[in-house]
C-alpha cells in the first residue's frame, strides 16, 4: 500500500508540475509554486524531487514513453501494405505535436550540455531504447538497409524538426520530408 502511496504522490506532482508549467514556463515555475499546487510541502516534494531537472525529465520521459507506445501500438496494427512515406509522416508528426514535451525536452538537453552529468546520463539511456526500437521497426519495414545509421538520422530528424518547430520556423513540410527519406532509403 505505501508504494501505490508514493506513486499516487509522484503522479500527483508530476501533473501539477506539467499543468504549471504548460501555464506559466518551465523558467517562470519553481519548486515551490509545485509544492503548492500539489497540496503538500516542500520537504515532501523535495522527498520526491531534489531537482527541477529530475521533475522534469520524468514529466518528459511520461511523455516520451507515452508516445512510443503509441507508436508502437500503431505500428503493431497498421496495414502490411501501407508504404515507407506514410508511416514515415506519420512518426514525424505524431512526434513533433507533442510541443509541451519538447520545450521539456530542449530546457533538459540544455541543462545536460551545461553541468549535469545525471540528466545526460539518463538521456544518454533513452536515446539508446529509442534506437533500438527504430532499429527493429526498421527492420522489418526495410530489411536491405544500415538501420542504426537510419535510425540515428530519424532521431536526429526528430529533434532538429522539433527545434524548428518551436523556434517558429515557417509551417514543416512533413510529407516531403518523409518522401525524400523514402527516396534515399530505397537509393532513388
Amino acid at each position: 500500500m505505501a508504494h501505490a502511496d508514493q506513486s499516487d504522490k509522484r503522479q500527483t506532482i508530476l501533473e501539477a508540475a506539467s499543468q504549471l508549467m504548460i501555464a506559466q514556463g518551465i523558467e517562470n515555475t519553481s519548486l515551490a509554486d509545485i509544492a503548492r499546487a500539489a497540496n503538500m510541502s516542500k520537504g515532501t516534494l523535495y522527498y520526491y524531487y531534489n531537482s527541477k531537472s529530475d521533475l522534469i525529465f520524468d514529466i518528459a520521459e511520461q511523455h516520451i514513453n507515452q508516445i512510443t507506445q503509441d507508436l508502437l501500438m500503431w505500428l503493431a496494427q497498421r496495414p502490411p501494405e501501407m508504404s515507407l512515406a506514410d508511416m514515415l509522416q506519420f512518426v514525424l508528426e505524431t512526434m513533433l505535436s507533442a510541443e509541451v514535451r519538447g520545450k521539456m525536452h530542449f530546457y533538459l538537453i540544455q541543462d545536460a550540455m551545461m553541468n549535469n552529468a545525471d540528466i545526460r546520463q539518463r538521456f544518454t539511456e533513452k536515446y539508446h531504447e529509442w534506437k533500438q526500437i527504430i532499429e527493429g521497426e526498421l527492420q522489418k519495414i526495410i530489411p536491405q538497409e544500415d538501420h542504426q545509421a537510419a535510425a540515428h538520422l530519424l532521431i536526429a530528424a526528430i529533434d532538429g524538426l522539433m527545434l524548428q518547430r518551436l523556434l517558429g520556423f515557417e509551417e514543416l513540410p512533413i510529407r516531403a520530408i518523409a518522401d525524400y527519406l523514402t527516396r534515399q532509403t530505397k537509393g532513388a
